[in-house]
């Protein structure tokens, strides 16, 4: 069944939650279609919507789902670091390690020193066990992170499990 796109954004939000309930449903051929309607409706904001729907999958351990969904955001707008590191996120989560590797070399290349490049850096020294490093690198991605940005949440987070790992040696 395909659904006309009403362009108004309570049309589009609509269509987003007919995107989740058949996602959560399981009817994953009819998500797919109801999200290429919003993404050909509304090109300017595809890329968001990209990030925005493979974020809630991966908020729900569906990163198989995400990583198609990242990939998209990254080609839609290839200027947008939190694609590039959420991709390799996904990708890390799937085991995919080489291929996070490079999704994150190419957000360090891209965008050195942004927020994003000194967290994939911490979460890369975190799995090789360098603690007190990747203390320092959440931190710093931190001081780069507007005050209101959700993400400043989970690197407190991870900071504050650094610290006790490193106070319980």
């Amino acid at each position: 069944m395909v659904h006309r796109m009403n362009q108004s954004p309570q049309g589009q939000q609509a269509l987003l939650q007919l995107f989740l309930g058949h996602l959560k449903a399981g009817r994953k051929h009819q998500a797919n279609q109801v999200l290429a309607q919003v993404l050909k409706a509304d090109p300017a904001q595809a890329a968001s919507y990209a990030l925005l729907i493979g974020s809630l999958l991966a908020q729900k351990g569906q990163y198989e789902e995400a990583v198609p969904l990242y990939q998209e955001a990254k080609r839609l707008n290839p200027s947008e670091p939190a694609a590039y590191f959420y991709l390799g996120v996904a990708l890390h989560a799937l085991k995919k390690e080489m291929e996070s590797h490079q999704v994150w070399d190419e957000l360090a290349k891209r965008f050195p020193g942004h927020a994003f490049d000194h967290y994939q850096c911490g979460l890369r020294l975190t799995t090789s066990n360098q603690l007190a490093e990747a203390r320092k690198t959440f931190e710093q991605a931190l001081e780069l992170l507007e005050p209101h940005d959700p993400v400043r949440e989970d690197l407190r987070s991870t900071i504050r499990a650094i610290e006790q790992k490193l106070n319980t040696k």
